[in-house]
Order: structure tokens, then sequence, then C-alpha cells
């Protein structure tokens, strides 16, 4: 009597291979399966019907099927033998699967045959699943190894590019919770400790009074900045952006050069502005003032007197160009790369003096991006920084070129 081999797909852990495999069904003669290696040298006793089930480590439906097989097993006693056959790596499944070895149960180890031959393939569902299962509970470090070519080497190359892509966001986002938590906390403590030295000194003179309730009005203020100016980090990550029309930039940039030229002139620094070519974008005219009033008021700020702040409006057929120009102290090569990030300074203790938060060139980046613009820095020729910022220039019609 010619002994029938079945082969017994359990759950989801095989599917039929490419072109060149047989498709063979439950029941069916399949082609001859040599193995040399047995795990523990234990071959199953014979019997009149044989199970094999093709194992891999990584899908968990086998290590369940296992389960059902030992069970089966006892229950058949001499009309059936399971043939557990893998591939992998004998010295990491043997501990797996040491367990499951009876009279009746067996471990065929790399098979002479490829599995292909058989009909089946692994598909390691198991891979995924942990890994997005792992995702889902926080662990965006995980990554699915997948080797092969196949359809579900390249789904578990696209998990791990969104899974890379989450990990950016997420590092990213708890730097930006931890930095803002920080800057909340300074102007707070500064608050604090005022307030307590003024409650806890009884015979405080009124001079000092004034000078430590201005202190808390300045600490006061620089937290409201950072608080608004975290609202609309937060309204620009959501995508709510105000309604595009368009703008007239050379109107903004005048309004902008008027309302900062007493600060400038507070500064001892020149302040001053030329339109070398008109142009419209589209944006909320708001956007466009926070950008060029961020940039210029820096410019200012972290001048030297005597200095010149210049802003220029150019460009060509395609974008407008908006050019803040200073000979200020200007920015170390190493600090370029990371000047536009949220909350870096390239001086802390003088940008807290002057009030910075940290964030004003992180929002213009952000904003110039979502309008399909840029805002590029570079050291001037001289001394001193120039920003430059780019923008899409309305066609005739209201549309971007």
């Amino acid at each position: 009597m010619k002994k029938v081999l079945l082969i017994w797909l359990l759950a989801a852990g095989f599917a039929s291979a490419g072109a060149t495999a047989q498709n063979i069904a439950l029941g069916e003669r399949v082609p001859e399966l040599k193995i040399q290696t047995w795990l523990d040298n234990r071959q199953p006793e014979p019997a009149p019907t044989t199970y094999i089930e093709f194992f891999h480590s990584t899908n968990p439906a086998c290590k369940t099927s296992l389960e059902r097989l030992k069970e089966i097993t006892g229950k058949s006693g001499t009309k059936l033998r399971v043939i557990i056959v893998t591939k992998e790596d004998p010295a990491k499944i043997a501990p797996l699967l040491r367990p499951y070895l009876s009279e009746r149960i067996s471990v065929g180890l790399n098979a002479e045959k490829s599995f292909t031959a058989f009909g089946v393939s692994y598909l390691p569902f198991g891979v995924l699943t942990d890994a997005i299962r792992k995702m889902r509970e926080g662990s965006y470090s995980h990554r699915a190894e997948v080797g092969g070519n196949d359809e579900i080497s390249e789904l578990a190359a696209e998990f791990n590019d969104m899974a890379d892509r989450l990990q950016t966001i997420e590092d990213a986002r708890r730097r930006f919770v931890s930095d803002a938590s920080h800057e909340l906390k300074t102007p707070l403590a500064g608050i604090r400790l005022l307030s307590d030295s003024i409650l806890q000194t009884q015979d405080m003179d009124a001079q000092t009074v004034r000078e430590f309730v201005g202190d808390i009005e300045q600490e006061s203020e620089r937290l409201a900045r950072i608080t608004e100016n975290l609202l609309r980090l937060t309204r620009l990550d959501s995508g709510l952006l105000p309604e595009a029309q368009r703008v007239d930039l050379s109107p903004v940039v005048a309004r902008v050069a008027r309302m900062l030229r007493l600060v400038a002139e507070e500064k001892k620094v020149d302040l001053s502005y030329e339109v070398r070519r008109e142009g419209q974008t589209l944006a909320s005219e708001d956007e466009i003032h926070e950008i060029i009033y961020n940039l210029t008021e820096n410019a200012i700020k972290y001048n030297r007197p005597g200095g010149f702040v210049k802003l220029a409006l150019a460009g060509d057929e395609d974008n407008c160009l908006l050019t803040v120009s200073d000979d200020g102290i200007g920015i170390p090569e190493e600090d370029m790369p990371r000047i536009f990030d949220r909350f870096y300074r390239v001086d802390k203790m003088r940008s807290r003096a002057a009030g910075g938060t940290g964030l004003g060139l992180s929002i213009a980046a952000d904003t110039a991006r979502r309008r399909g613009g840029s805002i590029e820095v570079r050291a001037r020729e001289g001394g001193g920084t120039v920003f430059t910022v780019r923008l899409p220039r309305c066609k005739e019609g209201g549309e971007e070129r």
C-alpha cells in the first residue's frame, strides 16, 4: 500500500508558491522529501498517515498548531505521525520544538528540497503582526525583519519605512514637550522667586518692590509670548492654516519697517527697506507680516550700536524674494543647520535677555514651507547674516506660478 503524504497548511502561515511550485491539494501524492538530520536524532515511528507541518518561529500560528498536533497524536495513537519541517537554524528553534517531541512527533531539520517543491512557501505574517502589535503599544523602534524579494518582504520594507517616519515624529514630539516644559518652567520659576521675595521681606523699600514687580511683568509677558507661539505651532502642525488670499508684499514690508523703526533707533541700528520688484503671493496677510516681523526684529535685537538692517523685496517670474540682511553679531557656521529648530538658540543667555522664545524662526520657516516657500540663511560677507524668504508668485488670475 502506497503511503500518502498529507500537507497540512495551518492558519495563515503558508500560501501557494510561485509558478515553479507544484499546486498540491490535500491527499495528493507529493514529491519526495529527504530529511537527513533530525532534532535529537529522534525519528517518528511508522504510521499509515503522515502529516507534515512546515514551521517558522516568526509565525505565531505555527506554535498554536503544534499544541493541536500534540493533542491529535495522543488521540490517534499508531494511526498518525507528524513531521515538523523547518529550515531555520537548529540552535535557534530547538528550544521551541523540543517540548513537542514524542514517539509520534519529530522535527526534520534543513530538508533537501525547497518547500516550494511542495506547493508551499512561508509568508511570515507573524513578523508583521508582532511588529504592528509592538507599534500599537508605543514601541516605534521595533522593525519587521523579513528577507527575500517577494511581496511580503516589500510589505515589510514599507512597514519599516513607516515605522522610521513615526519614530522621527515621536522623537520630535518628545523633544518638543520636553523643551516646551522647560521654557514654560523658567519664567514661572522667576515669577515665583520674585513674588516670594516681596512677600517674605518685611522691610523691602518701595523702589526695590517696583523693580521686582517690573521683573515679574517682564517674565509674565515672556510666558504669554511662549504660550502664544506654542499655540501657533500647534495650529501649523495640525494643518489648520488661515484661508489663503492674494497678499501684496510691499505694503507689509513697509508697515513692518515703520513698526520697528523706534526699536531700531533705541538700539542705534539703521533700519531701511527697498522694493526692487513688486509681488503678490497666496497666503494670509498675518502670516506674511509675522514672517517679515520675526526676521527683522531678530536682526535688530542681535545687532550692535551703529549697525544696519536692510529689507529688500525682489524676485523673478516664479517667486517673490525677500532678503533681510544685517551686519550684526552673525551666526556661527556650526549653528546654521539648526537655526530653524524649535527652541534652538545660538546664545541662550543673550536670547533670553532679549526676550526671545526660541520659536520665532521656527514658526516663520514652518509658515513659509506650508505656503509652498522656504527660508534660507547664510553668513553675510563682511560680517552679519542674510535671511532669504522665497514665496511663490501669484499669476494674474490669482494662482501661483
